[in-house]
């Protein structure tokens, strides 16, 4: 104990030991007042604005030595705020592991993490302040570490505070498994350059709108866009509406008086220098997103691949490929016309199947053949009079363009060799005179709204190319008149994807089994019975001529809306081919599968694979497997031959509704495979 008295006789009694910081303060206060005391009364007046001034200064001094006192409570009060938080961490994961169909939401995954760091940072406190509470043999605390150390704390326990608030989770902490594949998938299809419009789609209730909220509450889709716009369309929704609700998001003034056409141009203008992402949900019916104002991003693509059969059949009907006795030797010599520009540098491939043209190149032929810029595809019709005068034209491709008819003078274009018109869905008709165009070899109608097919068009007899599906708006049957098909002699390329009926469709399929030209085939059938008759029929089938085909069992699937596959290709698209589980699968689908490369199937009452039989599954380079709901086991590894399973397969898709076995025998599969998925996907 010690007694020390200062210049104002001010006596300080005290332990250093047991100095308080407070007293610091206290201390100033009272040589102060005694200063007061001491001066005369003029002096004494301006003690007020010093006095002042010595508070201000002591403000942040005062802040430190605060840092600095009662450590010990305030680490005892961090272990109890953070003891709080190890429960209620240790019960959101306890929830999680007993029930396997939940997963932890992206928001819940880092405040566990962050949990975890503050448990960390706690700690290492505390074991810090145990061994370092004083200095010097314990005679003099260390103020400075007291200080840093205090600090430390305080910014921990704010910290635990936040953490606390965010612990309410009020859209939830977890996610069901099935809706976190699916929010996965969509992640994976936003992060591609590719894909610019994404639907899902189900019932009411089985969780769609859950999974884009927990999209839109992604810190990945704030980082990636620079507005995110949310709009719930509903049943009743208008274009009117939408527009104000995306206008409101953008911050744009619109009057109810303003017309739709001014509203979407405002809209336009800005989205189309943004990065955006829009959701719309509860959607009903389609909905044309340029009337709204959203802008095309398919149109502003600069380096747009080109599906190399495309071009090719493009090139043979210019007659570019020169006179090529077969559709094989014209896609030969249109892949040597097309290997020459690779090497000049003026188109570059993508893959195998797909090439593209450097946007330099793309622009430079636009300019040189079309000044005007790219073409409105939107006119509705063509004079009557129009192809009068164009009779020397040898290509027309009025493809995705919303024509309801064509006019009577296209009888007039009797050079011409290709007609293109893929997804003109408001075609409604083909009128009689196409029969007049007699040198035509490509004739391509994918996804059109025609419901019957002329009766002259038999009189193409040098057709080598037709392809025939219906929009995804024509729910009625469609008429192929009875002889048409067959008198197509030529005919090396066959897709028809159309609704028939029963009858109908048996007829036609007996047709095309007269064709003895035909190398490339897409087909549905109605059940394994007209496969069987079609294949016991049919002369390319049997004479093995088919180097490109894709059968579609038991459905009425449109074979045009899938990807067209290599040259050399076999694909069988199966559904339930099983009347029930005992049933053994039929040989004529066995058959088929020896010759494909693709299989898809759907078929409950599958338990696995190996049903079809391995060997007939050697070949395949692609398979794809959804609503198998009784699968089990994908394939038995101890009916393979040679030790592999699948030898060649690159991509394997699978959709789980139950658990299967991964279990395969000995056998392993082919180092070759380059993509695998599985999706469970429950009742979504």
């Amino acid at each position: 104990m010690c007694r020390t008295k200062s210049v104002c006789n001010i006596f300080v009694y005290c332990s250093i030991s047991e100095l308080k910081f407070g007293l610091l303060e206290n201390l100033l206060i009272l040589i102060v007042q005694n200063l007061v005391l001491k001066l005369p009364v003029e002096m004494g007046n301006l003690i007020g604005p010093v006095w002042d001034m010595i508070k201000l200064m002591w403000a942040p001094v005062g802040r430190r030595i605060q840092l600095a006192r009662r450590l010990g409570e305030k680490i005892e009060k961090l272990d109890t705020e953070a003891r709080y938080l190890s429960n209620q961490r240790q019960d959101i994961e306890r929830e999680l592991s007993s029930d396997v169909d939940k997963v932890p939401n992206e928001v819940c995954k880092g405040w566990i993490d962050d949990v975890e760091k503050i448990e960390q940072r706690r700690s290492e406190i505390k074991d810090e302040y145990a061994q370092n509470k004083k200095c010097l043999l314990g005679l003099f605390p260390d103020i400075k570490w007291r200080m840093s150390l205090g600090k430390r704390i305080e910014e921990v326990d704010v910290r635990i505070g936040e953490l606390k608030e965010m612990s309410k989770f009020e859209g939830g902490f977890a996610l069901d498994l099935h809706r976190h594949l699916l929010l996965s998938k969509v992640l994976a299809h936003i992060r591609s350059e590719k894909i610019h419009q994404i639907g899902i789609w189900g019932m009411g209730g089985v969780g769609k709108t859950t999974v884009v909220k927990a999209l839109n509450n992604l810190p990945e889709i704030s980082i990636t866009f620079e507005i995110v716009i949310w709009v719930t369309v509903s049943s009743q929704g208008s274009i009117d509406k939408i527009q104000k609700d995306v206008a409101r998001r953008l911050s744009i003034n619109v009057n109810d008086a303003d017309p739709i056409h001014t509203v979407a141009n405002k809209i336009y203008q800005i989205l189309s220098s943004k990065k955006f992402l829009l959701l719309l949900d509860d959607v009903w019916r389609s909905l044309d997103l340029g009337d709204i104002g959203i802008p095309n991003l398919n149109e502003q693509e600069k380096d747009e691949e080109i599906e190399v059969d495309e071009l090719i059949e493009y090139w043979r009907a210019e007659g570019l490929t020169g006179d090529a006795k077969s559709i094989i030797d014209g896609y030969n010599k249109g892949r040597d016309l097309l290997n020459t520009l690779v090497q000049k540098s003026l188109l570059e491939m993508v893959g195998y199947s797909r090439c593209r043209m450097h946007d330099l190149l793309r622009d430079l032929a636009l300019i040189i053949t079309s000044p005007r810029g790219n073409n409105d595809n939107k006119f509705l019709t063509i004079p009557n009079k129009f192809f009068q005068h164009l009779a020397e034209l040898r290509v027309l491709d009025l493809s995705y363009t919303s024509i309801r008819s064509l006019p009577s003078s296209i009888s007039s274009l009797v050079n011409l060799q290709g007609l293109y018109l893929n997804y003109c869905e408001s075609l409604a008709e083909l009128p009689s005179e196409v029969g007049s165009l007699k040198k035509l070899q490509e004739l391509q109608m994918a996804g059109v709204g025609v419901h019957s097919l002329p009766f002259e068009i038999m009189n193409l007899n040098r057709l080598i190319s037709f392809i025939f599906s219906s929009a995804c708006h024509v729910s009625t049957t469609v008429d192929i008149p009875a002889g048409v098909i067959k008198s197509l002699i030529s005919l090396e390329q066959l897709q028809i994807g159309v609704k028939l009926l029963q009858s109908a469709h048996v007829a036609m399929l007996d047709e095309v089994a007269c064709l003895r030209n035909l190398t490339k085939i897409h087909l549905s059938f109605p059940n394994v019975e007209n496969l069987e008759r079609f294949l016991s029929t049919s002369w390319s089938w049997k004479e093995q001529r088919f180097l490109n085909f894709r059968f579609f069992v038991n459905n009425n699937w449109d074979p045009s809306v899938y990807p067209q596959p290599e040259l050399s290709h076999g694909a069988l698209i199966l559904y339930d081919c099983q009347d029930s589980p005992t049933t053994p699968i039929p040989p004529t689908i066995m058959r088929v599968l020896s010759r494909s490369q693709e299989f898809m199937v759907s078929s409950r009452g599958i338990k696995t694979l190996s049903e079809f039989g391995m060997q007939n599954l050697k070949g395949l380079r692609i398979c794809e497997v959804w609503s198998c709901d009784d699968i089990e086991i994908l394939a038995n590894g101890d009916e393979s031959e040679g030790g592999d399973i699948f030898p060649d397969l690159e991509n394997l898709d699978v959709e789980l509704f139950a658990e299967i076995e991964s279990n395969t025998g000995r056998a392993t599969v082919n180092k070759k495979l380059l993509k695998s998925q599985f999706f469970e996907i429950g009742n979504m």
